[in-house]
């Protein structure tokens, strides 16, 4: 399976043909193109960073569960902030 770049994605979101990406606005960093695809991708980045795998989740819930420490959904929220990425 063929992965795509964080450049063609956001190429494909905003409207914007991948191939004039890479040979015209990819080097032209004064053109709001340029702007848009690369704010876009720091975006998409951002908000990777802030995700949890299910795994963390998993382990999240199981904490909850098996802990007497752990009694109210602040306690609960802040031990999720901690399995933070």
């Amino acid at each position: 399976m063929n992965k795509e770049t964080l450049e063609e994605a956001a190429c494909k979101a905003l409207g914007y043909d991948y191939n004039d990406w890479v040979s015209l606005f990819s080097k032209d960093k004064s053109t709001v193109i340029y702007s848009e695809v690369i704010n876009w991708c720091k975006g998409a980045k951002y908000m990777a960073e802030r995700m949890y795998s299910e795994e963390d989740l998993k382990q999240a819930m199981i904490t909850v569960i098996v802990s007497d420490s752990i009694k109210n959904s602040k306690d609960i929220a802040e031990y999720i902030q901690q399995l933070k990425k």
